[in-house]
């Protein structure tokens, strides 16, 4: 019960602030795609995010130029909370189609803006993966608890499992600053929600309550296939659809009856 009282206490701070937002910052998180893909490719993302009620997180990398062997990878959704009238460059990276839910919503299921490190960090950051990665080895195997499997040293680190799952939920979040000398990552105001911190249903059970993830299993084909995880959210969570204006009558089908607003690409983004 203290923990309700303190999760709405919390809520209420979030909407306060939300309602102060300045202009250069949106509340609506805004999940963009289209990337590589034809409009009608990018509208059946869109179709299939508003009919099944989910949105799919797949794995990436938090730090792709670190070496494979001290890289992290992430199951993750993004968002941004560039509003709509600055996100031309966001949309020429990632796409014309965009659906933006409440971010004070998104926020109560776990999102939360990315932590950028910047160059001079890696070497720290490196130390900081493998150290994730080490006690995520002896997390596995807790045989080592026993002191008599261990030379009588036992608990060799001290930790809980609490302790190892808050600080991989927290790496999860990290990101580099700068991908590369043409490509700067913090521009993109990224917002993350991470697998690993949502509550799961068992298996690949369907989801019951907005912001359970679950396995959903393989997407893509071929060299782009790969593993994805879901999370449910309510249709009602959904702020607006961008679309190009060829696309507004299927998109006011698609969410009629809700109370998501239709945003015209060529009119919102300038």
């Amino acid at each position: 019960m203290l923990r309700f009282l303190n999760k709405q206490k919390t809520l209420r701070k979030i909407r306060t602030n939300l309602e102060t937002m300045p202009d250069f910052i949106s509340n609506t998180l805004t999940h963009w795609t289209g990337r590589s893909k034809t409009d009608e490719e990018a509208f059946a993302i869109i179709e299939q995010i508003i009919t099944t009620r989910k949105l799919l997180l797949t794995y990436c990398p938090n730090y792709p130029r670190l070496p494979e062997n001290r890289q992290l990878k992430t199951m993750m959704i993004c968002f941004t909370d560039i509003p709509l009238n600055l996100s031309r460059e966001q949309c020429e990276r990632f796409g014309k189609f965009g659906i933006g839910f409440s971010k004070e919503v998104m926020i109560s299921y776990g999102a939360n803006p990315v932590l950028y490190t910047t160059r001079e960090m890696n070497e720290n950051v490196e130390k900081f993966i493998s150290l994730v990665g080490r006690l995520q080895s002896e997390e596995v195997d807790r045989e080592w608890r026993d002191a008599t499997l261990n030379n009588d040293v036992g608990d060799r680190y001290q930790f809980t499992s609490e302790q190892f799952y808050a600080m991989a939920e927290l790496a999860g979040f990290m990101q580099n600053y700068q991908y590369s000398d043409t490509s700067i990552d913090y521009y993109q105001r990224e917002w993350r929600i991470n697998y690993e911190t949502l509550p799961k249903a068992i298996g690949m059970e369907p989801q019951v309550n907005p912001g359970q993830g679950a396995i959903h299993g393989s997407i893509g084909a071929g060299a782009r296939r790969k593993i994805a995880c879901s999370m449910l959210y309510a249709l009602n969570d959904i702020d607006y659809l961008v679309v190009p204006r060829d696309f507004q009558a299927r998109a006011e089908q698609l969410v009629d009856g809700l109370r998501a607003e239709i945003k015209i690409y060529e009119d919102e983004i300038n």
